[in-house]
């Protein structure tokens, strides 16, 4: 970018919460951070009314604005890597984190076994855990909120999501991620979400990649297993479409891709049944679906090219088609991919289990979603040699 990147940055918090905020400035001094308090601490609980105040609060002459939540726990060396993200998507929001059961996670992990760099937020809210829009528009969303407090939703992250669209900004996401989340009592009564952490944190993952880089994953299918309805699902994209992707039961993309869907279905009992044998305590049908999540996924990777573009939307080389079980499990074996596909299980089982009992079953359940993942490879290799003997 012609112009070098010039960050001011608040903390968002509560009077209850102030200890937290002061200790995150004090982990960064580099960043030279100032705190934002609700403004009407005793009032009902608003996080749009302390976002509002937050964005408001752009430094004079910054030329982009990142708000971090209390909360919120920075990457080692934060303020380089953030920079070369900035240069890289000087005109996007970057969100610096996205929730291991957010939609945009299943999207994350496309990428991590690609190495693929950056995705875009799909989520119906924008993840406001640590957030960075350029200085101007910042300023514009803070103003604008304070003005319409009673009218905006109360969440902040789904009036920025609002509020972006309407602007045609987009949202992007690093991977792995800046940013990991460390909750305390939710302030807005989201306890029953179960933890909300990080799809995948870098630090949990080694050295970074060039998130200088530009890439960005433009995916044609992306599986995923909503925590929050329960629905397995793969959204393909479909420009014709009103939001560009067109969402399918998993069993409807199964049979698209030519899959029996009932011996996919007996195979997930059936290895789910063998898994419990030695993992009793959680529920048949989340794990089921689960399983189907994780299989279809393997198809995907097997069927589709990892594409990627850059920010101006320009197609980019594909990379390594993984249609073999070779290149496959190279893909999965990195430690960002290994990561991401561990947090499949925690993410979208949190609301089915203890997440004590989900911590201490993490590594197996990762193993659950690696075989399941392989057989879905397995299946789509199987299906394309038998249409290539038919021909």
């Amino acid at each position: 970018m012609s112009t070098p990147v010039s960050l001011s940055t608040v903390i968002m918090t509560h009077p209850t919460r102030l200890d937290r905020a002061r200790a995150l400035r004090q982990r960064h001094p580099e960043l030279d951070m100032r705190i934002v308090v609700d403004p009407v601490p005793d009032g009902e609980r608003c996080t749009l009314r302390t976002a509002a105040a937050a964005w408001s609060a752009v430094g004079d002459g910054a030329t982009h604005h990142l708000v971090v939540q209390d909360d919120a726990v920075l990457c080692d060396d934060f303020a380089n890597r953030l920079t070369a993200a900035l240069e890289a998507y000087p005109t996007d929001g970057l969100a610096l984190f996205c929730e291991w059961g957010g939609d945009t996670s299943f999207m994350l992990r496309l990428a991590a076994v690609g190495g693929i760099p950056w995705v875009e937020v799909t989520d119906h809210y924008v993840p406001s855990v640590a957030l960075v829009l350029p200085a101007a528009l910042g300023r514009e969303f803070g103003e604008s909120a304070s003005q319409n407090l009673h009218e905006w939703a109360k969440q902040d992250d789904v009036s920025l999501r609002i509020f972006l669209n309407h602007h045609g900004v987009r949202v992007v996401c690093p991977v792995p991620n800046l940013v990991e989340h460390d909750p305390g009592p939710s302030l807005t009564g989201n306890d029953h979400m179960g933890p909300r952490k990080s799809a995948c944190f870098v630090d949990d993952v080694g050295p970074l990649p060039d998130h200088g880089t530009a890439a960005l994953l433009y995916p044609m299918a992306v599986p995923y297993f909503s925590w929050f309805s329960g629905e397995t699902l793969c959204v393909v994209r479909d420009e014709a479409h009103q939001l560009g992707w067109r969402p399918e039961p998993a069993h409807t993309a199964l049979r698209h891709r030519g899959l029996d869907t009932r011996a996919v279905t007996r195979q997930a009992q059936d290895e789910v049944e063998q898994w419990r044998l030695d993992f009793p305590g959680l529920p048949t049908e989340p794990l089921n679906r689960l399983w189907i999540t994780a299989f279809l996924t393997g198809v995907v990777l097997t069927d589709d090219p990892l594409r990627s573009v850059t920010p101006a939307g320009e197609p980019l080389p594909d990379g390594p088609a993984l249609d073999d079980l070779a290149r496959l499990d190279a893909a999965l074996s990195q430690p960002a991919a290994a990561r991401a596909l561990a947090t499949m299980s925690q993410g979208t089982l949190r609301t089915a289990a203890d997440p004590g009992v989900l911590a201490v079953l993490e590594s197996p359940l990762a193993s659950l979603v690696g075989r399941s993942l392989r057989l879905g490879h397995e299946a789509a290799v199987a299906r394309r040699d038998r249409y290539r003997v038919a021909r």
